[in-house]
């Protein structure tokens, strides 16, 4: 009778640990199939990151916590920069996409107690060592100084870091953020405005573009 109580307590122990082992593995995260950040430094060497992830498994309702996208406290001392998100009361520096039909994917970044000159930094090899069945054509990022007064978007294939400078007298962070980055596997943008018969009024962005 001894034995069997002994038998029946080493088996409940067995169950637990396998149970509690399983529970650690389905809460570990996991490689995505496209990982990407963009990396911000002020002008007092403060530094912050977000990312954008896409996975097949990810979701648009939910926390992918599997996936790096948890939620945030936001330090109001230190220079931050997160995502914005249409999920109520979340904070994010990682947001998670599924696989579109569509391959478009944007990122909308918010930053906070930063001093300008901001540098900001990426990775372009992580646009071509990914997972996912395409290819990114066209990267871009786009803010209120790009769109007026550079009057263009900005191809972070092309490059790996641009400033963020005070870029008129009294400027400061907010003129260039919120930041958008749009990545897609389409050439963006081909905006006809005006085809004559030599073709001008054809503007294509951003500039200089490639692969058509």
């Amino acid at each position: 009778m001894k034995s069997i109580h002994s038998l029946r307590d080493s088996l409940h122990w067995f169950f637990s640990i396998a149970l509690l082992l399983s529970s650690f593995v389905s809460q570990a995260q996991v490689e995505p199939q496209f990982k990407f950040y963009l990396a911000f430094e002020d002008a007092t060497n403060q530094r912050d990151t977000v990312w954008i992830v896409i996975d097949t498994n990810a979701t648009e309702e939910f926390l992918d916590s599997t996936l790096g996208e948890t939620n945030e406290i936001l330090d109001s001392t230190k220079f931050q920069t997160w995502v914005l998100t249409n999920m109520n009361d979340s904070v994010l520096k990682t947001l998670c996409f599924p696989l579109r039909v569509i391959n478009s994917y944007s990122i909308y970044i918010k930053s906070r107690n930063g001093e300008l000159p901001i540098t900001m930094r990426w990775d372009t090899n992580l646009l071509n060592n990914h997972n996912l069945p395409f290819e990114f054509k066209s990267v871009w990022v786009e803010n209120n100084y790009f769109n007026v007064f550079v009057a263009e978007t900005l191809n972070i294939k092309e490059v790996d870091s641009v400033f963020l400078d005070p870029f008129f007298e009294g400027g400061g962070p907010g003129e260039h953020f919120p930041l958008q980055a749009t990545f897609s596997d389409k050439i963006s943008y081909l905006n006809v405005s005006e085809i004559g018969d030599d073709n001008k009024g054809i503007k294509i962005f951003p500039n200089p573009t490639a692969d058509l």
